[in-house]
């Protein structure tokens, strides 16, 4: 799945002034036409997708939903509630 895409519309998000977001959004940019992705990927659970489809919700959030990629949640804790809640 090519993520030029994806990465491009987030590239946009980083709008502002600050010297990191210039940063962000050229490694964004510069990595855009090389992205790409052929792993094995997962469907984002439903929580999420409830989020990223609100009407409020930034535009990039749509492509997010749709974008199949290793979605899972994250692994910082080995607590059995923190992975449950995750």
């Amino acid at each position: 799945m090519h993520l030029q895409k994806l990465y491009s519309q987030l590239a946009d998000v980083f709008d502002g002034p600050e010297i990191i977001e210039t940063r962000a959004r050229q490694a964004l940019q510069h990595a855009a036409e090389s992205a790409f992705f052929s792993g094995e990927a997962n469907d984002l659970q439903q929580p999420f997708l409830d989020v990223v489809k609100q009407p409020h919700a930034h535009p990039v959030c749509r492509l997010i939903a749709q974008a199949s990629l290793p979605w899972a949640p994250p692994q910082t804790s080995a607590s059995a509630k923190y992975i449950e809640d995750s």
